[in-house]
């Protein structure tokens, strides 16, 4: 597996949440700050610091922010 990008970030209500895929790449979310939902096939589930995501090519997901 060749990684092409990396970043990191908040969980923020400025975030661009919004269901999407990559329909070529494998994804990690790590988040470093912030509360939400990281939104993983479909159904929500806790996100804020020190959770890890991992999505295959293809899967829907969506990140949405929560109180900071």
């Amino acid at each position: 597996m060749k990684v092409v990008d990396a970043g990191y970030g908040h969980v923020t209500s400025e975030m661009d949440a919004r269901l999407h895929q990559h329909p070529a790449d494998h994804e990690f979310h790590y988040f470093v700050a912030g509360l939400g939902h990281f939104v993983h096939p479909g159904m929500p589930v806790e996100a804020g610091r020190g959770t890890l995501f991992y999505c295959k090519p293809g899967e829907l997901h969506d990140v949405q922010p929560g109180r900071t």
